[in-house]
């Protein structure tokens, strides 16, 4: 079974092999990479990068794309100190 197949098993409530892995692993995939946590929550490309490595790496179900509320907190608008 894929992770993807996984995925929408479990979430349509369907028998699954095992539980999807879904980590959130932000601070955990920038250092992977060797970047900066601040680099990986201003880069889009930084985030997609580590977030690729990690879920390869550790054979992950799915590749986290979620990121810093600083960002779109910034994006509207607010003065963020990172």
């Amino acid at each position: 079974m894929t992770g993807r197949e996984r995925i929408l098993r479990h979430v349509r409530n369907e028998s699954v092999d095992c539980l999807p892995a879904m980590p959130i692993t932000m601070q955990f995939a920038a250092r992977l990479i060797g970047v900066p946590y601040r680099e990986y929550a201003l880069s889009h490309r930084v985030l997609a990068a580590a977030q690729m490595r990690v879920a390869e790496q550790f054979d992950f179900d799915y590749v986290s794309a979620i990121s810093d509320p600083a960002r779109e907190a910034g994006d509207l608008g607010a003065a963020v100190v990172m």
